[in-house]
C-alpha cells in the first residue's frame, strides 16, 4: 500500500483508478489498527487454508482404506491395488486412458471383489474408480492380471453418473 502526505497534512491511502482518495490524520491511528486486524484475519485465514489440506491430505488415505475395505500396506493385495492404480495412471499420461487425457486433473482409488488379508489368487480383477476435475461422472476401469508377472490389461471402462448408472461405455466400444 502506498502512503503519502501532502503539505495541508494530508493523508493518502493508496491510489485507485488514478484518484486520491484522502484521509484526516485524527483518522491514520485507526486505519493503521484496521490494516492491522486485516492483516491478522489473512494471517489466520492462511493458516486454516494451510491445516484444511494437511487434514485433506491425512484423511484421504483414511477414506480410502474405508471405502475400500482394510488391507494392510505391504501385503500382496495392497502391492496388487498399488499396481493397478499406477498402470492407470501410466495410460492416463500416454492419452491411452479411455475418457480422460493426460492433461485433466483427476483422482483416483483402487478396489478389489475380495475383502481381507491373504495371498492373491490369480487370475485377479481390480477396479479403479476414477473420479475427474469439474465432471459429477465416476469413471470405472476393471482391470485383469492373468499371472503374477503378467502385465496389467484393461477388460472395461465405463462412465457413470452419479447415481452410478452408466452413461456410456468407453472400452469396449
Amino acid at each position: 500500500m502506498i502512503w503519502a502526505c501532502n503539505r495541508a497534512g494530508t493523508v493518502y491511502d493508496g491510489f485507485r483508478d488514478d484518484k486520491q482518495f484522502p484521509v484526516r490524520p485524527r483518522n491514520l491511528d485507526l486505519i493503521l489498527r484496521l490494516r492491522s486486524i486485516n492483516t491478522q484475519k489473512q494471517t489466520t485465514m492462511r493458516i486454516q487454508q494451510r491445516m484444511a489440506k494437511l487434514l485433506a491430505w491425512l484423511l484421504c488415505p483414511l477414506g480410502a482404506f474405508l471405502f475400500t475395505g482394510c488391507v494392510a500396506i505391504g501385503t500382496p493385495k495392497a502391492k496388487l491395488l498399488e499396481d493397478a492404480g499406477t498402470y492407470v495412471s501410466e495410460l492416463k499420461a500416454q492419452n491411452k486412458l479411455p475418457g480422460l487425457t493426460s492433461t485433466e486433473h483427476s483422482r483416483l482409488i483402487a478396489s478389489t471383489p475380495w475383502k481381507g488379508g491373504g495371498e492373491v489368487s490369480y487370475p485377479a480383477s481390480v477396479t479403479v474408480r476414477v473420479w475427474k476435475q469439474g465432471d459429477d461422472s465416476t469413471y470405472y476401469y476393471a482391470l485383469v492380471k492373468d499371472t503374477r508377472e503378467a502385465p496389467w490389461r484393461l477388460a472395461e471402462a465405463t462412465r457413470c453418473d452419479k447415481n452410478d448408472k452408466v452413461i456410456e461405455p468407453l472400452f469396449p466400444k
